[in-house]
């Protein structure tokens, strides 16, 4: 009803942003703080909440495609460009002596085990800030890769689905970056609205007067 805009998760990820702490742009690195200093962690009940939910999301949509419709490969390329895309694997296959409906029914079914794996990462990445195991971090980063490949292949092929893959992208990197990355990623959005905060709150100089 919504061209797959997905306006009902967009509303339970507001929902949860309720949740979350209450931060300044001060708040998550102070300007002066040394390069190598730790980031500022802090608790939140959204932070889970919104991470279960992604969670829940995945996996309803791997569920979601376990219908003949999707298997066959009739969805995918009815809401996408994939036919053009895949027509070089469509000829290659074919004179291996594979048949287009079973490319299709094999591509299409990758997809389900795919959404499986990054609702599994979604699972473990609200653990990672309090566990010390290296299998934890590396199963969370390997999810990362995972759910890019997954919707950047989506924009790739031309899915009708809005901005999905887009807030999905940046859900991603909030979740299943490590540590170190998603601090230099924020730094770079965070440091510009500091100075624009400074600029708009400082008194103005009375020796410029």
């Amino acid at each position: 009803l919504d061209s797959y805009q997905h306006h009902y998760f967009v509303s339970l990820v507001l929902l949860c942003l309720i949740f979350f702490p209450r931060l300044g742009a001060a708040d998550v690195l102070p300007p002066t703080a040394a390069k190598s200093a730790e980031p500022r962690l802090v608790s939140g009940f959204g932070f889970n909440l919104l991470g279960a939910t992604i969670c829940l999301l995945y996996t309803f949509t791997s569920v979601a495609k376990m219908d003949a419709q999707w298997c066959q490969g009739y969805t995918l390329q009815r809401i996408s460009s994939s036919a053009q895309v895949f027509a070089p694997v469509l000829a290659l296959a074919s004179k291996l002596g594979i048949s287009s409906q079973t490319t299709w029914a094999v591509v299409s079914s990758s997809v389900i085990p795919l959404e499986l794996l990054v609702a599994l990462a979604y699972a473990l990445a609200v653990r990672q800030d309090v566990s010390q195991s290296r299998a934890l971090r590396v199963a969370v980063g390997c999810g990362f890769v995972l759910a890019s490949s997954l919707h950047i292949g989506a924009e790739l092929l031309g899915l009708e689905i809005g901005w999905f893959s887009y807030y999905m992208l940046a859900l991603a990197c909030t979740y299943l970056l490590p540590g170190r990355a998603l601090e230099l990623l924020g730094l770079a959005v965070v440091r510009p609205a500091q100075w624009i905060t400074a600029l708009l709150t400082e008194p103005p100089d009375a020796s410029k007067r």
